[in-house]
């Protein structure tokens, strides 16, 4: 499998009629080859007057044949 995602802990105030946005990146995929898989995608948070929180999405995916992940 791949490797495990980015981790933060962190706080803000939302404000009542703010939008906020939440985008939870999936995991790493494997791959249907023996070459190595695909990362795992970002994780964001963002909104009007608070500064962008990214977490780093995990390593890559294993492949076939053994092929390890990352």
């Amino acid at each position: 499998g791949g490797g495990a995602g980015g981790y933060l802990i962190g706080t803000f105030v939302a404000n009542p009629g703010t939008n906020y946005s939440i985008v939870v990146g999936k995991g790493g995929l494997a791959s249907t080859s023996s070459v190595k898989g695909y990362c795992g995608n970002n994780s964001v948070i963002s909104g009007t007057g608070i500064t962008t929180i990214t977490a780093y999405g995990g390593g890559y995916g294993g492949g076939q044949g053994g092929y390890g992940g990352g």
